[in-house]
Parts: structure tokens; sequence; C-alpha cells
């Protein structure tokens, strides 16, 4: 292994997350609403929302704004040190072939105080391609780190969900999978939480009345623990 392979292991961090594709429209707004593109890396002006401060709307949006608009299907992890960048891109690039691509339907959703677009849950193909992507490129994931489990157990998790930590690196999965693209972190004034909730169904109109095609899905990484995600690499399903 050489040197410059050794740094990406040590201080990157990869996920794959469903991201719509580039030229769609709800890549664009998703992009204007967190304030960031993750493909380009630009920043872009936020909407302005009724009775909100241009500073507060911003605040409210840091942690969307540093993953990028996305759907997490396998959540952020380093590299395994027995593995390559290439290896890991590979295998996506095989497990893809396999998925044919499919539609949904988002909403608008309040949950545990934040805003995010959702799917029905009983979506059994977005499910299914989440469960099979966390087991089958699981071995390419560096075990979990007690500071990283000590912070998620900060969260109030159930005995399947800690489970899920402790064997997969991340609480949310199988049966505990719930898609959501983030919107906001956390608003404790339910008023602003309102407020917040109609200018995204505003803002999100055109792609809530129609499907949203589930054509591929995206390699996302953090180069250090203070940078933002920036995507990548995309894989088309099906090929």
């Amino acid at each position: 292994m050489n040197n410059t392979q050794k740094r990406i292991h040590e201080s990157s961090r990869f996920a794959i997350y469903f991201a719509p594709e580039i030229s769609s429209v709800l890549h664009m707004l998703g992009s204007q609403w967190i304030g960031r593109d993750a493909n380009s890396g630009k920043l872009i002006k936020q909407p302005k929302i009724p009775d909100i401060t241009s500073e507060y709307f911003y605040k409210i949006t840091k942690n969307p704004r540093l993953y990028g608009f996305h759907a997490t299907l396998k959540a952020p992890f380093q590299l395994n040190i027995r593995f390559t960048l290439n290896d890991l891109q590979d295998h996506i690039q095989r497990f893809c072939a396999s998925i044919q691509p499919f539609n949904m339907y988002l909403k608008i959703k309040q949950a545990d105080q934040f805003l995010a677009l959702v799917m029905d849950p009983r979506e059994k193909k977005m499910v299914k391609l989440a469960s099979n992507l966390v087991k089958q490129a699981d071995h390419f994931r560096a075990p979990i780190q007690q500071p990283m489990i000590d912070k998620r157990r900060l969260s109030v998790l159930t005995r399947s969900q800690d489970s899920n930590l402790l064997k997969w690196g991340y609480p949310y999965v199988f049966s505990d999978f719930r898609f959501h693209m983030t919107l906001t972190e956390k608003i404790t004034l339910p008023s602003a939480r309102q407020q917040l909730e109609n200018a995204a169904c505003l803002h999100f109109s055109s792609s809530l009345n129609d499907m949203v095609k589930v054509s591929s899905i995206s390699l996302f990484c953090q180069k250090t623990s203070d940078s933002d995600f920036h995507q990548i690499q995309r894989f088309q399903l099906g090929k």
C-alpha cells in the first residue's frame, strides 16, 4: 500500500447515497434549499422564506449542507485498509448492474422535529436496494470505533437499532431503514417548523406531484472530518 492510499483510508469517509440525477428538477430544488450543490461543490443562494431570517435558515440547514442533498443507503464509513477506492467503485458498479430502475413518490414530512422528503415506507424496491447494499458492501467498511458508537448512542436507540450499530456500523438499516432526504436540522420552535414545512411544500411542489425516477446511486466522499461531502461517482442501475 502506498502512502497516498494510506492517507485516503485514514482521513476520508465514503457514503453510498441516492441523489437525484444532476439534470433533474429535484436536484436543483434540493441544492437550492440546503445552499450547496454536492456535485459541483458550489454554494448556492437559498430561497427566501416568509417570516424566517436568512441567517436562521442557513443555520438550520447546516448539516444537510454538509452531507449534500441525498438519502442514505449505506451510511458514511472509513474504508477498510484491505481495499482501495477502486475496489469499492468496482463493487458498486457490479452491484448496480443487477438492479432495474424504478419510480417513487415523495412528500414533505416532519420527523423528530426536522423536515425531510420521505417516500411510502412500504416501497419494497427501495428497501430491498438499501438492505442488499448494506450487506454486500459491508466488508469495505472499517470497523466502527468506540467514539462513534458512543456518539450514536446519545440518541435513544431500540434494541434492534443498537444491534445494527454494532454489527453494521449504523442503527437504521433493514427493518429500521426509513428513506428520507433531510432538509433541516431539528427545529425546536413549532411555529418555525410549520412555516418551514409550508415553504418546503411550495418549494418542492413540482417534484411532489411527479414520480421520481431512481435510475442510479452515488458514491460520496468526505476527505477530512471538517470538510463537506462531495459526489464523486454516479452508478447507473441496470448497467
